[in-house]
């Protein structure tokens, strides 16, 4: 009996007087009744509550009516269609006194004039959002006009969320509630109430629901009474069984809905094992602040919905430490790997059936820390947030930083050493490949395949196209950022986020207006340390710029140094393919776009510091794009 409704009612079970003729038979022979009947609904755990009507008469009803001598009893079914009220009909002799009358009929119940007696059943089916027909005891005792049903149990309100098809639900107590069985209900009391002799210290609900990420809502009919902690059990179609413990005393009160604050998500076995690190999105970098084991969607491209192809295996292509990562694996399309407590970056890819590599992604490791965001207000006044250390960083002061050239979404470490394929090798002895963009290919969309096959590869290039055979600035997705309307306006972006930007879900390579702020006038400042916005003009490894003018705290850019793509016997005396600038006096960090409108090199924030006065500070530099650069993100979200 249990269908949603709006209307509350009170409960009454209606039996009409009947009038008798000569021709009517005799007072001790059952006559034809109808009763017209209704519900109790069940209360609100609590006044700021709103109530939930799920009390509803269905046209498989059936109530048990006793007479007031409770020596005859009788099955009355309904009549009238499913509703608020319902009609049921039944014979019963006609008598002086209080009736007794019990939902659901068609369990076996007994009565001896003074308890009521029945079977509590350990197991009942469910439904989402509803209370399942024949499953709420109530009982209706009074005069033959004036009868009222009351529920002899409380409900337990849930929400489960999940991807199977569940099939059963088992709750049990922890104090060893007597939760089905045998029940008696002494009718002479003011209110009915509802003992519990013997029977089972646990409820099973069947039920036939394909679960979603959308909580669905359950409820159970419980005995009233105290519950020292409980679990719930949840089962799907396949036998798997998931339980989740709860500790804290939980009160059932009869006639009442108890509404338990805590979502149920059922959770598969790989998520008991191990915590995705997708939950805001997918992304080409995954932050992992703490040991444990993670997993992540390995099929798609970036942030985007766009496969990268059939998965077969995982490898790590290069870490900054022996031990950052360990035990990487493929499971239904999700890299499950385990991280250890240290700070530190890797490099982790899928590859097909043939061991070539179809996407990677750069796992962070903080080593304890969570980045957290800084508001920035640019020249034009406009409030962004950026977070508080560099991409890579193993701290908000720490010179570590993953480098990227323009456009790609895979780094390259500023560590001096890295570990690849288990050895430990020097920067500066090429663990990266190394070669010409016309050796990657002909053509930009050649350059870009052979760029995510081989993502350490270092690629050279010149002038404005960097790496690529043409200048390409949409690869972040900001290919008129130029415009100083995304300076002012609601937009920040003249793009979406694409499967290239190297940033964590929530985040984004910043636009050319980011950091206009940092300078008195939203200009370089070369040489001119007068004209940077700082809190400290001590270059500590880095500077302390301010957000804003009210800024306190400031924001740090570290000295971490970058990569130029020519060999220079002068800086370079080794003799090696690459020149690593200074790495505590020089901090560059790309922009989305170039600040020219359709012409000219990649943006750059451009922040140095050789002495007091051969410093200065850029926020619309521009570097060529086949140099390797740092990156500060910026909140997606801010300003839409």
């Amino acid at each position: 009996m249990k269908k949603p409704f709006r209307i509350l009612a009170t409960v009454l079970l209606v039996m009409g007087s009947v009038a008798c003729s000569d021709d009517e038979p005799a007072a001790s022979q059952p006559v034809p009744i109808e009763i017209n009947a209704t519900h109790e609904p069940f209360a609100p755990q609590s006044r700021t509550q709103l109530g939930n009507n799920i009390i509803s008469w269905s046209n498989s009803d059936q109530i048990t009516v006793w007479t007031p001598d409770a020596q005859f009893s009788a099955l009355f079914r309904m009549l009238s269609p499913a509703g608020v009220t319902a009609r049921f009909g039944g014979d019963i002799l006609l008598q002086e006194g209080k009736y007794v009358a019990f939902y659901p009929g068609s369990w076996q119940t007994t009565f001896d004039g003074a308890k009521l007696a029945f079977v509590l059943p350990e197991e009942m089916p469910a439904a989402p959002g509803k209370l399942h027909d024949a499953t709420n005891p109530s009982l209706a005792y009074g005069d033959v006009a004036d009868m009222q049903f009351s529920n002899l149990c409380g409900l337990l309100k849930f929400r489960v969320s999940g991807s199977q098809a569940l099939r059963h639900i088992i709750f049990e107590g922890a104090g060893g509630e007597i939760l089905s069985g045998n029940a008696t209900v002494d009718v002479t009391a003011p209110y009915p109430v509802l003992k519990m002799a013997d029977g089972n210290t646990r409820k099973r609900l069947t039920t036939e629901t394909q679960l979603s990420e959308e909580p669905q809502t359950f409820y159970l009919v419980l005995p009233a009474g105290i519950y020292d902690g409980f679990s719930i059990t949840l089962g799907d179609a396949t036998g798997d069984e998931y339980t989740q413990l709860y500790e804290e005393t939980t009160v059932i009160e009869r006639g009442r809905i108890t509404e338990f604050p805590a979502q149920i998500k059922y959770l598969d076995q790989l998520e008991r094992r191990a915590d995705p690190l997708d939950k805001e999105g997918t992304a080409n970098c995954y932050v992992v602040t703490a040991p444990g084991t993670y997993y992540f969607d390995c099929t798609v491209k970036g942030c985007t919905q766009e496969s990268v192809g059939a998965v077969s295996s995982a490898r790590t292509v290069w870490s900054e430490k022996a031990d950052l990562i360990s035990d990487l694996s493929v499971e239904n399309g999700k890299l499950i790997f385990t991280a250890g407590a240290e700070a530190g970056n890797t490099l982790v890819a899928v590859t097909d059936a043939d061991g070539s590599i179809l996407w990677s992604w750069h796992i962070w490791c903080t080593g304890g820390e969570t980045p957290a965001d800084k508001t920035l207000i640019n020249f034009s006044g406009k409030s962004l947030r950026v977070m508080d250390r560099n991409l890579g960083a193993y701290s908000v002061t720490g010179t570590e930083a993953t480098l990227y050239q323009y456009g790609r979404k895979d780094p390259f470490s500023n560590a001096n050493a890295l570990y690849v394929g288990g050895e430990h090798k020097d920067t500066y002895r090429a663990w990266y490949s190394y070669l010409t963009r016309n050796e990657a290919g002909a053509k930009n969309n050649d350059v870009i395949a052979y760029a995510i096959q081989h993502p350490d590869a270092y690629i050279t290039g010149s002038g404005a196209a960097g790496w690529l055979q043409t200048r390409d600035q949409t690869l972040w997705g900001d290919p008129d950022g130029w415009s100083e309307k995304y300076a002012l306006e609601m937009s920040s972006f003249s793009g979406a986020k694409t499967a290239y930007d190297p940033c964590p879900a929530g985040y984004r390579v910043p636009n050319v207006w980011s950091f206009t702020g940092f300078t008195i006038d939203g200009k370089h400042a070369n040489m001119m340390i007068g004209n940077i916005n700082l809190l400290d003009q001590a270059w500590n490894g880095g500077w302390l710029l301010k957000g804003c003018s009210e800024d306190t705290e400031g924001v740090f850019f570290p000295g971490t140094g970058y990569w130029i793509t020519y060999k220079n016997t002068v800086w370079d005396p080794e003799g090696t393919y690459f020149y690593r600038a200074k790495q505590s006096n020089y901090s560059y960090s790309w922009l989305a776009s170039s600040p020219v409108r359709g012409s000219g090199n990649a943006g750059a924030l451009r922040i140095y510091f050789e002495n007091e006065v051969n410093c200065g500070c850029n926020p619309q530099d521009t570097q060529r794009g086949d140099y390797a650069l740092n990156v500060r993100c910026v909140r997606d979200d801010y300003n839409y």
